[in-house]
């Protein structure tokens, strides 16, 4: 049988059969098809959707599609795609892409060593007014620490950038265990012995289990200010930390920095409830550090508003457009009551994954408001409220498609087809929650789910489906250059793989600034934890 695996058709058992309330799919496009899914740690999941192509052209899940079978109901793969996996294997192999690694920004001059000398260091950095950072996400499945070295060497690479970003989940203790002890206090010291005596630790702030730290060179703590945290959780009732955000604000010079990490909710079948998670968080975020008054006041929302009290913007920001239409994203939606919805985009394109179009099992926040998404081109609050924007996490984003053809895929080197079929990459194309923001070219394996100490995928009797999980965003502009992306290969302590960053960014130089002055919150070195966050 002449099948590639990335031309999927659904299988005559498939085509004749029914969702939960009965509705026949015989006219289901042949695009797409349900099969049954590995979950999480805790709990199988039941559903996914793989995306396959009748064309050269990349294919998205958030495409014109009918109905849908229930999410709960439980289909297995077809004889037609067995076939397909099967006859895979006489494909001749495909090339992985190149990867973005440190050793390949060595090799290309795009990572320097900074000078030994701080003056000269110091003396540098405000002439260019440009900066390295490092960023870098991992999920340590509360296995204990790396050593020192391997810290140093494969994640950190100390004497290379002035700024140091670490977020990390399920942190030192389990997420059970950090209701209890949620500070992180070893972690943050173990990472700053890594780095050196030339760095300094500006602020740690964790989450129950997540936790956020940022270290700087001794050579630009000067040209800091206006240091803030703050968390947002989204686990339990919507208040425990078991999952959520953290936010870490700084001024470097008259330029406004925003880093944060995440660990959102797990599951195949939970993409929108992510998607939620992560426009909440960058509401309360931009809310918290107090940007709602600044985004007013320079007009990107109503101008009417400016005078208005404190109070009164802050609630006018908080239910106006550019920052979340929560309609989109509810979960308590009831198709009935968009029957008659009938706009121009949605008529065309009538999406799988939305609630206000009749012919849907899910929602999603990019089709149904059209007019509202082309008057606000901004949709993300974070994107208004700071210069740079850096956002790393474990965003538990899966790829659409069984164990078996994800794996089969990988041995063929297909990492166009499981791109195409990652949540995140489709989601940063179609999605107004991601819009403005970048992520470079993934040319790293999926980074979960490995047997411990091990470069095997997950063989335990769940298979979970591999998956790009650990992620690294940045707001797109042209001060912000990327020069290495990857994952580091060879932490193999959790069942995570760490994923770093390296970045070069331009900010303004505020000439006023003293280097022998350093600001009184930064001698602080403070660190916060949390368990909850109730507002």
């Amino acid at each position: 049988m002449d099948t590639n695996l990335d031309k999927f058709k659904l299988s005559q058992e498939q085509q004749t059969g029914s969702s939960d309330t009965g509705e026949n799919i015989n006219d289901i496009n042949n695009n797409a098809i349900i099969m049954v899914n590995d979950g999480d740690d805790e709990e199988e999941e039941k559903e996914s959707l793989l995306v396959g192509s009748n064309t050269s052209k990349p294919t998205h899940l958030l495409q014109p599609l009918l109905a849908q079978p229930h999410p709960n109901d439980q289909c297995t793969n077809s004889d037609e795609d067995q076939d397909a996996i099967k006859n895979s294997k006489q494909q001749p192999l495909s090339k992985w892409p190149d990867l973005l690694d440190d050793e390949s920004a060595l090799e290309k001059n795009l990572l320097q060593p900074l000078p030994r000398d701080i003056s000269q260091l110091r003396k540098n950095v405000e002439e260019n007014g440009t900066m390295t950072i490092r960023s870098i996400t991992w999920n340590q499945q509360a296995q204990g620490f790396p050593s020192i070295k391997t810290l140093r060497e494969q994640m950190l690479l100390p004497s290379y950038f002035h700024l140091v970003v670490v977020g990390t989940q399920e942190c030192e203790n389990t997420i059970a265990k950090s209701l209890l002890y949620p500070c992180k206090v070893n972690w943050e010291k173990l990472c700053l012995d890594a780095l050196g005596f030339d760095y300094e630790l500006v602020r740690g702030h964790s989450l129950q289990a997540s936790h956020l730290a940022l270290y700087a060179h001794r050579s630009i703590v000067h040209l800091l200010s206006e240091v803030d945290s703050t968390a947002v959780a989204t686990g339990f009732c919507d208040k425990l930390g078991n999952k959520g955000g953290i936010a870490i604000k700084v001024k470097i010079g008259k330029t406004k920095f925003c880093f944060l990490t995440a660990h959102l909710s797990a599951f195949q079948n939970q993409m929108d409830k992510r998607t939620f998670e992560f426009l909440k968080i960058s509401k309360e975020v931009a809310r918290n550090f107090g940007h709602v008054e600044r985004i007013l006041r320079e007009g990107i929302m109503d101008k009417s508003t400016s005078s208005s009290s404190s109070e009164e913007r802050r609630t006018n920001a908080n239910n106006a457009d550019v920052f979340v239409d929560d309609d989109c994203l509810r979960d308590d939606f009831d198709p009935r009551a968009f029957k008659n919805h009938n706009t121009t985009m949605s008529t065309t394109l009538t999406c799988s994954f939305c609630t206000k179009c009749s012919k849907s099992f899910r929602q999603c926040s990019w089709c149904c408001c059209p007019d509202r998404i082309k008057k606000n081109d901004k949709h993300n609050p974070l994107l208004e409220a700071f210069d740079h924007v850096i956002w790393c996490g474990d965003f538990n984003f899966r790829i659409h498609g069984t164990r078996d053809i994800v794996d089969t895929l990988l041995k063929q080197n297909r990492c166009d087809v499981l791109l195409d079929n990652d949540q995140l990459t489709m989601l940063m194309q179609y999605d107004r929650a991601f819009k403005g923001f970048e992520e470079g070219p993934v040319t790293f394996r999926p980074t979960y789910k490995f047997d411990r100490l091990s470069d095997s995928y997950d063989t335990s009797s769940k298979r979970r489906i591999p998956a790009w999980t650990d992620r690294i965003l940045f707001k797109e502009n042209n001060r912000i250059e990327l020069l290495s992306y990857c994952s580091a290969r060879n932490v193999r302590i959790s069942d995570h793989r760490p994923v770093y960053a390296s970045f070069r960014c331009s900010f303004d130089v505020d000439d006023t600034k003293d280097p022998k002055e350093v600001p009184r919150e930064l001698l602080r070195s403070e660190s916060r934890s949390e368990v909850c966050v109730i507002s």
